[in-house]
């Protein structure tokens, strides 16, 4: 079957991108439409073929390109690395980057301003954050957060500052943690510490939280090998850079 679960938008087209198990284990899918105003056309699928189980949960473009973030493992090295595509708009593979350790890492959110490529998720137990440059050549620099296990959830560049929202769990609560970066990765200001989102108990503290489980579906038939147009063989780059750990 087929889970989509980002929509990116260029004009008439529709990109529509996730994962499907058609071809054994899971293997990133994206799929273009074009809205004709009365009517959608399917007009080809393609997929990332790779010999694990890859996923495939945040998208997004800058009109020209579409970059998508998620985890691998087919490819990197360790049990699970965090995997950067970027496509141009006809599906072609530009350049297909790993990132992360021996540790379980997988990417969350994705945001491309100015000619570099910002990336959160979870690294071992630990929130990340990472820049790269726009051609994912090279690893700018890739942090983590201190002290407690935590997972990224989003990141947004404005201006001068990376804003990156997540959770941490400190003695079987879980708070809700959004905090402010300078572009070179500097802590600014953490907005944290008064705001919790559940506790051990699991009632929920934030009425207005969207669970970043929330998933998009759209309707079409889930293809066999026949109908996919054509599939995109990847050849990837693990980057590595040295680990910053942030205290906030």
């Amino acid at each position: 079957g087929i889970m989509i679960t980002r929509l990116v938008v260029v004009g008439n087209s529709i990109y529509a991108i996730g994962h499907t198990d058609a071809f054994g284990g899971f293997d990133v899918l994206i799929a273009k439409l074009t809205d004709n105003g009365d009517s959608v056309q399917l007009d080809w699928v393609k997929y990332l073929p790779g010999t694990g189980f890859d996923y495939s949960g945040h998208a997004l473009t800058d009109g020209k390109y579409i970059y998508i973030v998620d985890g691998t493992f087919s490819y990197g090295v360790g049990g699970g690395d965090v995997f950067v595509a970027k496509l141009d708009l006809d599906g072609n593979l530009v350049k297909f980057v790993t990132l992360g350790g021996t540790d379980f890492d997988t990417g969350v959110s994705i945001d491309v301003k100015d000619g570099y490529v910002y990336v959160t998720g979870d690294s071992g137990s630990s929130l990340f954050v990472a820049k790269l440059d726009e051609n994912l050549d090279k690893l700018l620099w890739f942090k983590t957060l201190a002290g407690y296990s935590s997972d990224g959830f989003s990141v947004t560049v404005s201006g001068c500052n990376i804003y990156v929202s997540g959770e941490k769990y400190i003695d079987f609560d879980t708070i809700m943690l959004a905090t402010k970066l300078g572009l070179d990765g500097s802590p600014l200001e953490d907005y944290t510490s008064s705001v919790q989102l559940m506790d051990y108990t699991g009632t929920v503290q934030l009425e207005d939280y969207i669970s970043r489980f929330t998933q998009f579906y759209i309707s079409f038939h889930t293809p066999s090998v026949s109908d996919v147009t054509s599939s995109v063989p990847v050849s990837y780059t693990h980057l590595r850079a040295h680990e910053t750990v942030l205290d906030l």
